[in-house]
């Protein structure tokens, strides 16, 4: 194993097209602090429709849970359970599920790039198993999807990071592959570039626990109808975001991040027959919480 070799997080951010609620940053693996909780919320007030009566609002909800290992010869691996679910409130007559959830496992691992002998090339692998139902809150067969992503990782040093790959989505109707790219750089003490996330930022640190962040976010999957008439249904959400975001540290390994933006470029729809909800632009707010022991 190489000297100075370093672990990040599982999941890796798609920047070209990411998915769900569910994510994390690359870091270092600290083996003091194994487990790593994060519970974030979202809500985007009501808005009109386009080209069609009717308003639509959503709002989000996920719980993520990682627990990482370190070998002894080195080797990273990372479990992550994860939770999301979306609520929708859709009073035009394409009449979308309330409700739309994602319900998975992924295991992930990063090692020294092959036939490479420069020790700051690494590759990493990530698998994930999921749930996408749209409506009920069940493991249905038909809904059953698996994320997959390989991707290289070049580190500079602690300072500056860059990440390129892909990811294949087995059974996805519309988002089966995509490319990703991603860096992270550390300026200087208070100001920070952090795009290896599903939640991009530039971040101004106030002092050693308060920080300003402008955020990114998009919220791109597909969602399968596991009853009713519209059983086998495939929905399809995009939603983009970008705001402004305060974080604290409570304590050592405890920190709270409440944010508010804007939402934008947004649709909601039925893949097979066509039905959509083209939401006009309207303000969010959220928090985060997160835990690390």
């Amino acid at each position: 194993m190489r000297k100075g070799f370093f672990c990040w997080c599982a999941t890796i951010v798609v920047m070209t097209a990411m998915p769900s609620f569910a994510g994390g940053i690359f870091v270092e693996l600290d083996s003091s602090q194994p487990w790593h909780i994060t519970q974030k919320s979202d809500y985007v007030v009501e808005s009109d429709v386009d080209a069609q009566d009717g308003n639509f609002s959503v709002g989000r909800t996920a719980l993520s849970i990682k627990k990482e290992y370190k070998y002894p010869n080195g080797l990273p691996v990372d479990l992550t359970f994860s939770i999301a679910q979306y609520y929708l409130h859709d009073e035009t007559t394409v009449d979308l599920p309330a409700s739309l959830q994602s319900k998975g496992i992924t295991l992930g691992t990063k090692m020294p790039m092959p036939f490479v002998t420069d020790d700051r090339f690494f590759i990493g692998l990530d698998t994930g198993a999921y749930f996408q139902t749209a409506k009920e809150h069940n493991f249905d067969s038909s809904a059953f999807r698996s994320k997959n992503r390989i991707y290289g990782i070049f580190k500079e040093n602690d300072q500056f990071v860059f990440v390129a790959g892909g990811m294949y989505q087995t059974d996805y109707e519309d988002m089966a592959l995509m490319p990703f790219v991603g860096f992270q750089y550390i300026l200087n003490d208070q100001w920070s570039f952090h795009f290896l996330s599903d939640e991009p930022s530039v971040n101004y640190r106030l002092n050693e626990r308060a920080t300003v962040k402008w955020q990114f976010g998009a919220y791109r999957d597909e969602f399968e109808v596991v009853s009713g008439a519209r059983k086998g249904e495939i929905v399809k959400i995009t939603d983009l975001h970008t705001a402004l975001g305060f974080d604290y540290e409570i304590r050592e390994g405890i920190t709270f991040q409440v944010s508010a933006g804007w939402a934008f470029n947004r649709s909601y729809e039925y893949l097979n027959d066509g039905g959509k909800v083209v939401p006009d632009n309207n303000f969010f707010f959220g928090y985060v919480f997160k835990m690390f022991f």
